[in-house]
């Protein structure tokens, strides 16, 4: 409706012989970011900002501010004080802020437990349970002693553990006794990912903290930091989604995007991007159609004959792959409607 009243506006400044610089200062002082949930998104904005890019930012909406999804419930325990937008998830058209928030549960979070909760998000270590077993000592006495991953570089590790993963120490086996790992792992995570939203993408890549010394909980960086094998190999890319939206075509469309920012059919497609080869258009399209008539060389709108008694009853636009194009007109009419064909 927006885009609309602008057109109405521009077309009546037009019939009254605007000059071209006060048009241009009227589109830039109507323009701003549409993007809704860009930091400095003006609701009042008419066209998407061109002007005043930020950063290396080009195209429609180039003025709005970066975009930080994230989860914004205090309460949940991967709330980011960084966001600016909380994530948002759709579901069969409905639509949930803060899908991307955790619920808060409590566990044992040791990985050399026997009980330990990948899910967990609050530690509760005397939830934990290791295991147990009953050994005769060296010197023929018998104890219970915890065994399991005694070594302290690796990601299972058990404090409490005083045998080894062989049930075995030096007081069980002797003075020869050494220490076994079988079941210690060892496979700490050098570089670790940041995803705020929670959505399998990230943001940052760290590959310099842990470059020395490896980690096994990248949570140490702070919220949303995860190791590679809880997201894809594809970094997160904020952009328009869908390539059409109501049938209209979505010049933003990106399909390199994974994530949208919003941003989908807010600029109206010109001829210069149809001829963009980067575009795959590919698909039928409704057409308006509008009575039209040549004034001063220039072919405008003939606001006399307009409605629905005026044009075709279906006009269409299928554009298909390797550059096919047809066109489809049709006219509903029937023969009582013209008394000439009538016998």
């Amino acid at each position: 409706m927006k885009r609309i009243l602008f057109t109405l506006i521009i077309s009546f400044m037009a019939v009254f012989q605007t000059g071209c610089d006060e048009l241009a200062t009227l589109v830039e002082s109507s323009s701003g970011c549409m993007l809704a949930d860009a930091p400095n998104f003006n609701e009042a904005a008419l066209l998407p900002c061109t002007t005043e890019c930020l950063g290396d930012q080009t195209g429609s909406n180039c003025c709005c501010e970066e975009i930080i999804y994230g989860c914004m419930d205090e309460n949940a325990p991967n709330y980011t004080d960084t966001a600016n937008a909380p994530c948002v998830e759709v579901v069969s058209g409905i639509e949930t802020l803060n899908a991307c928030c955790i619920a808060s549960i409590a566990g044992c979070m040791v990985e050399g437990a026997n009980n330990y909760n990948s899910l967990a998000t609050v530690s509760d270590e005397a939830q934990c349970t290791y295991d147990e077993t009953e050994v005769t000592l060296e010197d023929g006495s018998t104890a219970t002693v915890v065994y399991g991953c005694i070594n302290a570089d690796a990601c299972n590790n058990v404090d409490l553990a005083t045998a080894d993963c062989n049930q075995e120490n030096a007081a069980i086996a002797g003075s020869d006794w050494v220490q076994n790992d079988d079941c210690c792992d060892m496979s700490g995570n050098s570089v670790c990912y940041l995803d705020l939203n929670n959505n399998g993408y990230y943001e940052v890549v760290d590959s310099t903290t842990y470059a020395s010394q490896t980690t096994c909980n990248c949570g140490e960086l702070g919220v949303g930091w995860v190791s590679g094998d809880d997201v894809a190999d594809n970094m997160e890319v904020k952009g328009c989604t869908e390539p059409t939206m109501d049938g209209q075509v979505c010049i933003e469309y990106n399909p390199v995007a994974n994530v949208d920012n919003g941003g989908c059919c807010l600029t109206e497609l010109t001829e210069e991007d149809l001829a963009n080869p980067e575009f795959n258009l590919v698909g039928t399209y409704n057409l308006e159609f509008i009575m039209g008539m040549v004034e001063n060389g220039e072919c405008v709108a003939d606001t006399m004959m307009m409605g629905e008694d005026y044009g075709p009853d279906i006009d269409q636009v299928t554009l298909g792959a390797g550059g096919g194009f047809q066109h489809f007109v049709a006219y509903y009419d029937s023969f009582d409607s013209r008394p000439e064909w009538e016998y």
